[in-house]
Order: C-alpha cells, then structure tokens, then sequence
C-alpha cells in the first residue's frame, strides 16, 4: 500500500485479463479504468442488457441470503416497543450486511446483449466496491451516435444537443434525490412491486392505452430500434416473464388483479389451443382488446432492483406509462406502519411527516422507532402524502420536427 503506482499497476494488469476476455465477445471498444463514478456514467449513455439467471450454486446462495433477508426484516417490523435502540441497530446492521453479500452475488450476474448493441457499445472495467472486477456493459459514447443518428433521430437526442445536458443534469439530481432518501434497496423494491401492481390493475382496465403500449413495445423489439432509442428493456414485457407479485398479494392492486384472473379463466376455453384460438375468433372487439389489456397488465414491469441503474429505461417508460393512465396511486396505496414507517429510520419518518404537513413537536423525540411509526401512520393518514418512489410525475413532452 505503499507503493501506490506498483498497486495500480497490478491492478490494471489483473483487470486487463478480465478485458481481453470481454473484448473477445465482440464489443466495439473494451476500457480499463481503476475507479468509476456517476461522473463516468454521465459520459455515455448506457444500454440495459437481459439478465441471466446466476450459476446453480450461486443462485442457492443468494436464496439462503433473501431468506435470512426477510427473517430479519420480519424481526424488525414485529420488534417489541421494550426493545432498545441498540438491539434495532444490530437487527438494521445486519439486514445491510445480508444486502451487501446479495449485492457481491448479483455483481456475478451476466447479461445477454445482441450484436447490434456490441457492435455499437463498449463496456468499461473497473474494480468493484468489494475488490472484484466489475463490468459496465452497453456503453453508447456520444461520437458513436453519430454513426446511426442520421435524420431518423429525435432533436432532443442529437450529439452536442442542449436537451443531452439537460437529461444528464436531471438524471444526476434524480441519483441524488435517491441518495438523500437512504431507503434500502428491499424496500425501494417494495415499495416498486406496489407500484407495479398499480399500473397493472389500471391497465388492465383501460384497453387503448393497454394497445398503445403493446404496439410500442412490440416496434422497439420487432424493428430494432432498441439502440437507437436507448432502449433494450421495456416497461410491457411481451413474453412469459412476469413480475412476481406474491410479496403484495394482499395489496388492493393484487386482489384486482387475481379476480380479474379468475374471471377470465372462468370464461375461456382451457383443454387445447385450437378450441381457444376458435374462442378469440368468436370474440367481438371489445373483449379481445379488453383480454389484451389485462394480458398485457400482466407484464408490467415497474420494479426498481438493486441493480438496475438509475436511468434505466424501463422505469422512465414506467413513469410515462402511470402518467398516460392518469393513475392514483393514493386509491392503491396507503403509507402504513408496517409496510413502510417501520422499514425506515427515525429521521426518514420525521421528514415524511413534516413534508406531510404534519411537523412533529419535540413530544416525539422521545418515541422509540415502533411508537414514531404509529403515530405516523395515524397523523399521515388521509393527507395523500405518499414516498417518492411511488409519485408519479408528468414525463417531459418531446417534439419533432
């Protein structure tokens, strides 16, 4: 450690194995770089790859951790009001712990993208927060835009555009934003899944947004213009992939949609797929696009993992999906005790309860965490204050010329 230039040089010749690898995949360009930050990310637009299932041997791993992970998540909701505030620290510092070493596996995650993508993109590699290389994959530098931008481009997403430095600024102070709200990444996705299960359950009843949504992700898959529109991952997942929705199932959003399941599964015809094929001939209109709508619901895809980077794609179409809804997300969830105020720290719930308008006296200072959130839950109750991951934002309109 006292030879900083030695230390680097390793370093760079052990990662340089890693790249020669990688660059053998048939990437565009392959970078070697000690130290990453979001500064690196804001040079280059980054393309979502298809996640592939982890090694047998890892996956069992990282079921034992989310199993550990959801014991010592239950032993912090159901925590007796006697127990001090040094045993909840213990409790909160390992659930961070089991979250790091789900983190080091899913770091171990490859991704599969096509060869458009690689012949486009780079990837950059880098030494991970734990000492192990890690790749940053579908890396779009602004010069290689310009070999497929053409006239087919939008305006706003010209090389040297004013509106490229805009996004970029608004994406950092998004990246910001979440730093400063300190939720941990099980409940960031908790609170995603009810997000998910909302745009769901309202999709599946409005049928021409439910069309509009398909077509457009059928057009990025089928005509390939996921490099071209930054897209590699859509919100409506047109396959057998779905979202699964268990962790909420007692949720309103679920419940409609498990009775609408259970409607249509009582109406169609389930002994061959010729008998059904003959059912949705049969069908007028109106009831194919209301089965495509829910069908379609199904495969909204709104979770904010871990992984996923901030900028991804597929939340950002989330967004503008929930805004084209004009969804509610007070009629589908309410800021509980037990589903939130218990999940967060002391301070999170003082600042949650001021932006509510709702500003605690010095009486509370005295609470310990499972009192401060009852009383949270009953003094925000009815103000429409939700957490922001789950408000929903109108997208900025984009012209053309």
């Amino acid at each position: 450690m006292q030879h900083a230039a030695l230390l680097d040089r390793l370093a760079s010749e052990k990662l340089e194995q890693t790249a020669n690898q990688i660059q053998a995949e048939g990437w565009r360009w392959v970078e070697i770089r000690l130290q990453t930050d979001y500064n690196t990310l804001g040079e280059f637009r980054r393309l979502e790859g298809k996640p592939l299932p982890l090694p047998e041997k890892l996956q069992k791993q990282r079921v034992k951790l989310e199993r550990k992970q959801a014991d010592l998540v239950a032993q912090l909701q159901n925590a007796p009001e006697e127990l001090d505030d040094d045993k909840l620290a213990e409790l909160e510092e390992a659930c961070n712990t089991v979250e790091e070493q789900i983190e080091v596996l899913d770091s171990q995650r490859t991704y599969e993208f096509s060869r458009k993508v690689k012949a486009n993109c780079g990837v950059i590699v880098s030494v991970g927060d734990h000492g192990q290389p890690e790749c940053l994959y579908g890396l779009l530098r602004k010069e290689d835009q310009a070999i497929f931008d053409k006239s087919k481009t939008p305006k706003n997403a010209h090389p040297g555009d004013a509106s490229l430095d805009t996004t970029a600024d608004q994406e950092g102070q998004t990246r910001e934003s979440e730093r400063e709200t300190g939720y941990s990444a099980a409940l960031i996705e908790a609170l995603t899944l009810e997000k998910t299960a909302a745009i769901a359950a309202e999709l599946s009843q409005q049928p021409s947004v439910a069309l509009a949504a398909v077509v457009h992700s059928l057009v990025i898959s089928v005509l390939g213009m996921e490099l071209d529109l930054y897209y590699s991952d859509k919100v409506v997942q047109l396959s057998t992939r779905q979202v699964n929705l268990q962790p909420v199932e007692f949720s309103a959003a679920a419940k409609a949609l498990q009775a609408q399941q259970e409607a249509w599964l009582a109406q169609l015809p389930r002994s061959s797929e010729g008998q059904l094929w003959t059912w949705c001939q049969a069908q007028p209109c109106g009831t194919l696009l209301q089965l495509l709508a829910f069908c379609a619901a199904l495969t909204v895809n709104a979770v904010q993992a871990k992984t996923d980077s901030t900028n991804n794609s597929r939340l950002a179409q989330a967004n503008t999906l929930a805004t084209a809804l004009r969804i509610d997300m007070n009629q589908w969830f309410t800021p509980t005790a037990a589903n939130f105020f218990e999940r967060i720290s002391k301070p999170q719930i003082q600042r949650a309860l001021t932006e509510a308008g709702k500003t605690p006296d010095s009486s509370t200072t005295t609470f310990k965490k499972a009192q401060l959130a009852e009383f949270a839950e009953t003094q925000i109750a009815g103000t429409s204050w939700l957490p922001q991951l789950l408000r929903i934002t109108s997208p900025a309109v984009e012209t053309t010329e």
